[in-house]
């Protein structure tokens, strides 16, 4: 799994009240099953926080072939890499 935070939280320049913006890329297919899982754990992590969490989960080789998209480029740029 790699996982990409958001770009303002990468440069450190976010208030209390923002929210967490995700990008998880998976190398197996990303099925309905795995994608409930993944999920439920972000919803649980938001009610334990009291946050918001915005995600995209995404297999790897798919997500590649958006690297012409805005999107991708940003993430690339100034998303910083988690895990």
């Amino acid at each position: 799994m790699v996982l990409y935070s958001d770009r303002k939280r990468a440069r450190g320049d976010y208030g209390s009240d923002s929210d967490w913006d995700f990008l998880i890329l998976l190398i197996n297919p990303v099925t309905l099953e795995v994608e409930e899982l993944i999920r439920n754990k972000i919803y649980d992590i938001e009610l334990e926080t009291d946050g918001v969490i915005t995600s995209i989960i995404e297999q790897k080789s798919e997500w590649e072939k958006y690297e012409e998209a805005l999107i991708y480029k940003n993430i690339e740029e100034q998303g910083k890499l988690v895990a």
